[in-house]
């Protein structure tokens, strides 16, 4: 099931993202539906949101490479992974996404085998129109709600859009596992406002769509960053946490830097001239004046949630050692009873670089492991 949102705010600012779950898809439908965002939260100003659904045609490409994991070594393919029988750490065995059927999370049956009934029922309805605002909302938010998956917020890099070929290879990886993937575009990005992003306001992007997620479903929700989107999930866990808000269960870190000002100097394109003195005066201090700043070594200490850090040693566009400096500083400045802190390394031979580590064959393994150990816990 796949849905593509439209999120609207004051300035005709729209903010877009999609839903796709391992679930039943539900009908083509467009619809529009009312929420509330970061900004009617702190000033109640209401917001109003577009939804247009689509299925597009997703292809996986197959990797021929290996991985290697600093905690473990995962021999299994995606394909030959069971969802229903996982492994996991304490050597109990997970459903993957999936909710276990009980009295507290069946939609309305003990087994869940009506939990679209309502759905069809919509569909069904003599007046229904899928121009409709009312009729969309309902449908939509009945879609999401029916599900019985856990649910990753994927907050995508610095380039495209969301639906770029290796994030979308993710998304099918997640859906795999039985998870309910949905992945937004900032301002600026993709198909939403064409509004320049700052970090204030991609930050508050995805709390808007978390919030709009929170609000319908009560399944267990993750936060995956990958590159830039790693600056963005620290920054929004922070906020959560300073706003005594609930936040995701557990934060996925994929390929991440420390601060975007080493980041910057260690970008390919900053290679001819970071070394000349005017580069730190016009490239590096502007953008940190301008508050564009995505301090992940500061915001890493500022919430409680368990961290898994996913990076291969052969990405060029945010070099292992940052990463691996983010990790180090993560030791030495989070809680002792706060939720662990796991880092992956991913070796220089399998070549999965900056974007392929969802091709990496014991990526599942890590992943549902990951979550399965923290999805009850709170911190």
């Amino acid at each position: 099931m796949l849905g593509q949102v439209n999120l609207s705010r004051e300035r005709s600012e729209q903010l877009t993202f999609t839903s796709v779950s391992a679930e039943r898809a539900v009908a083509p439908q467009r619809m529009n539906f009312a929420s509330k965002s970061p900004v009617s939260l702190l000033n109640q100003r209401a917001l109003k949101c577009t939804s247009r659904w689509s299925v597009p045609s997703m292809k996986r490409t197959n990797s021929h490479a290996n991985s290697f994991s600093r905690s473990f070594n995962g021999t299994e393919s995606l394909r030959k992974l069971s969802n229903t029988s996982l492994p996991t750490i304490d050597g109990s065995t997970s459903n993957g996404g999936s909710i276990s059927h009980d009295t507290t999370d069946s939609v309305d049956g003990a087994d869940g085998t009506d939990r679209y009934s309502r759905i069809e029922k919509i569909l069904r309805q003599d007046h229904f129109k899928p121009t409709d605002e009312a009729n969309q909302r309902e449908l939509f938010e009945e879609a999401l709600r029916a599900t019985t998956n856990d649910v990753v917020l994927y907050l995508h890099g610095n380039t495209a859009s969301r639906g770029a070929p290796h994030r979308v290879e993710l998304y099918q990886t997640l859906r795999a596992l039985n998870y309910h993937v949905i992945a937004m575009d900032y301002r600026g990005y993709g198909d939403s406002a064409n509004v320049s992003p700052t970090e204030r306001g991609v930050v508050y992007d995805a709390l808007a769509v978390y919030q709009y997620i929170t609000s319908i479903t009560k399944n267990p929700v993750y936060l995956w960053g990958h590159s830039l989107g790693t600056g963005v999930s620290t920054h929004l866990m922070s906020l959560l946490t300073e706003m005594s808000l609930p936040g995701p269960r557990a934060l996925v870190l994929e390929s991440p830097f420390n601060n975007i000002k080493e980041e910057i100097c260690a970008h390919p394109f900053s290679k001819l001239y970071r070394h000349l003195p005017w580069f730190d005066i016009l490239i590096s201090r502007p953008m940190y004046n301008n508050m564009l700043r995505f301090e992940s070594d500061q915001h890493i200490a500022e919430f409680r949630q368990p961290v898994l850090i996913l990076h291969a040693e052969d990405d060029l566009v945010v070099p292992f050692e940052l990463g691996y400096k983010l990790y180090r500083r993560a030791l030495d400045t989070r809680g002792k009873a706060w939720g662990p802190i796991e880092f992956h390394r991913f070796e220089k031979s399998s070549h999965y670089g900056h974007k392929y580590i969802c091709r990496a064959p014991n990526l599942p393994e890590i992943v549902v492991r990951f979550f399965h150990a923290y999805r009850n816990e709170q911190y």
